[in-house]
């Protein structure tokens, strides 16, 4: 109810506004001056990447040591980090706040607003890079966040410390590396088995760390976690221990089906009471009012527990008309009695399997939300529907980063319809509708009537067009709230014999010679709309560009502008409240003329597009299920079309043709990305099954594979595989597992 805004907007009469120049400049002096008032500590932490995981493992590693606040989830931006700043509701004694920046000119706004006492750089890489001179000029502008701070915790690194003196950096290097002269130095480092073992010197002192992660990523963010917690006032040796505990810290919020179509929010990376009420926000939105149900653990203690501090988890789970939960832990099971939601408590997480196991879970809508020593994962995957090891990630953050990166092209008053037919690209339909419904687009796409029933029933409220609608299904259309392309005469007949309401959208052939009404139609189709019935409504004209990312064809599709425009001035004569539009990705990009009053964005808002600054937002993954090694002469796979010219190692990992990976990328045309390097496909790729050549990458049963994701991409499948991206998204098997992941 309470507003700040730029310009006027129509707002009820209780709510309250305050009208400024710049609303982002406004909140980011909120927050400025809401910092002020902090007495604690604060750290601010940046970095090419691993900033948000050191966070999350520091606050792993110092829950129990001293009340901390850390920023949500990956709240780093220009927005992001006065909301960071504005959460706090109590006082602590360090506040970790992320800070992060892709373009130049933006690490200033932020130092303002956080003003760290400390910092800790996390790393420099070349994320965002081409957005600057060089690496050079990205160090310079992340040190301007650290210029006022008594010290600095980084990896070795001279340009790094280069770009801190050059932004006025006087304080201490706090650092960690391999070379004499590091703060904490790194004298082995090796995996043993399932650990990695590292020998450290801190001052005179050697010291053993066994991780539980075994990559160098981990062993990096480790380093940084034990120097941060030492600089918080942890002794060496309990900071130690603590790193050593941290088990795998996945920063994201996951959504996956479970039986029966239940949706699960798998939210067990953390646990403390501000993001248990973000991921009740987010089951309430994705159950609208249906039912739902929360799995909890106890919190991990703080200064706060005990029974007013569970009176009021327990009020939050009322708040967000929670109808019931189960609970996992001695807290819960001595303060569960006062909830007035009904409840089930356990002293274990095995015990609470049991109980599902012989139990019918009646809700649709599950939470699954608690610290991370209860391993409550254990119950994600005792209700999902599918266990098949190769899963398709779709990262809803990047779906809606490309999205923005769309609209910023367009026009406000513009009207924007998101492609979701095919499964929503292979991404699933149902789940991205969700997150495009929040994020106030306009309009959905489907091609078929059985897509759109499919989104209905998902609870989707966007108007929804079907592009490809028998006439004598259009009672079923109207029924839920479909809305068909008419693209022949016959259909018009149909509309007329209706008796209930519906809208409809008129198609035009510019061009395409696909579907749709061509200038020799047009007076008969006039004709035939003037005579609809009331009941009908004509909500827009619209047609295809062929070719609009084709600059060869850019007189092709200066025509079929030009032709629409000419067919659809004469069709608003008889229906004038009909929306325009032509424009699909390519014309977003290339044909501003092309706008209209609505567009509509398909392939570019998976991230599979020429365009700048848009993500991947899929990412395909299986793992190792066997590992061989091939003599000279033995052969790889059906149809021996590989035979090994020397000693190779070879991995099976646990995906097929039937999967979606398609057959064309065996024998060497498809590569893979296992532990950071590319490994090519051998032999022919099986039904459920492919060979990569592992001879030169340490790899063991279990790993993770990529398929295809930011490396390699899918369009690097699409050209191995002579085919466009389309076909490869589409084509993605739905025993599949799609796993929504929120940052």
């Amino acid at each position: 109810r309470h507003f700040l805004i730029s310009q006027e907007v129509d707002l009820p009469e209780d709510a309250f506004y305050i009208k400024v120049p710049d609303v982002l400049a406004a909140v980011q002096n909120i927050a400025k001056h809401f910092r002020k008032t902090w007495k604690g500590e604060v750290i601010a932490i940046t970095g090419s990447n691993g900033k948000t995981t050191v966070k999350e493992w520091l606050n792993e590693m110092l829950f129990d040591f001293t009340h901390l606040f850390r920023s949500p989830r990956s709240y780093n931006s220009q927005i992001g980090v006065p909301l960071s700043i504005l959460t706090p509701d109590t006082e602590y004694h360090h506040y970790f706040i992320e800070a992060g920046i892709s373009m130049p000119n933006e690490m200033g706004t932020l130092q303002d607003i956080i003003a760290p006492d400390w910092g800790i750089w996390t790393n420099l890489g070349l994320a965002h890079v081409e957005h600057f001179e060089d690496k050079k000029a990205l160090g310079r502008e992340k040190a301007i966040l650290f210029k006022d701070c008594s010290l600095v915790i980084h990896p070795q690194d001279s340009l790094i410390e280069d770009s801190l003196q050059s932004a006025g950096f006087e304080g201490k290097h706090v650092t960690w590396g391999t070379e004499l002269g590091a703060t904490l130095r790194v004298i082995n480092s090796e995996r043993s088995n399932d650990q990695r073992h590292l020998i450290v010197s801190w001052g005179n002192d050697e010291y053993d760390i066994w991780l539980q992660q075994t990559d160098r990523a981990s062993e990096q963010n480790a380093l940084c976690g034990i120097l941060a917690a030492i600089c918080c006032g942890m002794p060496i040796q309990q900071a130690i221990k603590k790193a050593e505990r941290v088990q795998h810290i996945g920063m994201r919020m996951e959504r996956v089906r479970a039986e029966d179509g239940t949706i699960i929010i798998n939210d067990v990376y953390s646990a403390d009471v501000k993001s248990f009420e973000l991921a009740l926000e987010e089951l309430k939105y994705n159950s609208k009012g249906q039912g739902s149900h929360v799995i909890l653990s106890d919190f991990p203690h703080s200064e706060n527990i005990g029974h007013e501090f569970y009176s009021d988890v327990f009020s939050l789970m009322q708040k967000y008309q929670i109808e019931s939960w189960w609970g996992v832990g001695p807290e819960l099971q001595k303060y569960g009695p006062s909830s007035a939601i009904p409840n089930v408590t356990f002293d274990s997480v095995d015990s609470l399997i049991k109980y599902i196991n012989k139990t019918k879970l009646e809700s649709k809508y599950i939470l699954i939300k608690g610290a991370r020593k209860f391993a409550l994962e254990k119950i994600v995957q005792v209700l999902q529907v599918q266990h098949h090891r190769t899963v398709l990630e779709i990262r809803l953050d990047q779906l809606v980063h490309n999205l923005n990166q769309f609209k910023q092209k367009l026009k406000p008053s513009t009207k924007l319809m998101v492609m979701v037919k095919a499964f929503g690209y292979g991404a699933g339909a149902q789940d991205l509708a969700k997150t495009l419904e929040y994020e106030h687009v306009d309009y959905l796409g489907v091609a078929y009537i059985d897509e759109g029933v499919a989104l209905r029933k998902d609870a989707t409220r966007l108007p929804i067009m079907v592009m490809n609608a028998p006439a004598n299904q259009f009672s079923l259309c109207s029924k839920y709230e479909l809305e068909p392309v008419i693209h022949h005469r016959s259909q018009l007949e149909e509309l007329k014999r209706l008796d209930t309401a519906i809208a409809v959208h008129v198609e035009l052939n510019t061009g395409m010679n696909r579907l749709g009404f061509g200038k020799e139609d047009l007076r008969g189709l006039i004709s035939q709309i003037e005579g609809l019935p009331e009941n009908v409504n004509v909500k827009s004209i619209f047609s295809h560009l062929v070719a609009s990312d084709k600059k060869e064809h850019d007189e092709f599709t200066r025509q079929q502008l030009s032709d629409f425009a000419e067919m659809s001035k004469e069709i608003k004569e008889v229906a004038p409240e009909a929306l325009l539009h032509i424009s699909n990705t390519g014309g977003i990009n290339r044909w501003p003329e092309a706008e209209l009053e609505m567009v509509r964005l398909g392939i570019g808002i998976y991230g599979v597009d020429s365009s700048e600054n848009i993500e991947p937002v899929a990412t395909l993954k299986s793992s190792i299920s066997q590992i061989n090694h091939v003599k000279p002469g033995e052969s790889v796979g059906y149809n021996r079309n590989y035979i090994a010219e020397a000693n190779k190692t070879i991995a099976t990992i646990s995906i097929g043709y039937a999967d979606g990976y398609n057959r064309l990328l065996g024998n060497g045309n498809g590569h893979v990305l296992v532990n950071g390097l590319l490994a090519p496909v051998v032999g022919d790729v099986c039904m459920d099954m492919t060979m990569i050549d592992v001879t030169d990458i340490p790899c063991n049963v279990g790993n993770e594979v990529v398929l295809f994701g930011s490396n390699p991409r899918v369009q690097d499948l699409a050209k191995a595989m002579n085919t466009i991206s389309y076909e490869v998204l589409s084509g993605i098997s739905q025993r599949v597992k799609r796993v929504y992941i929120h940052e």
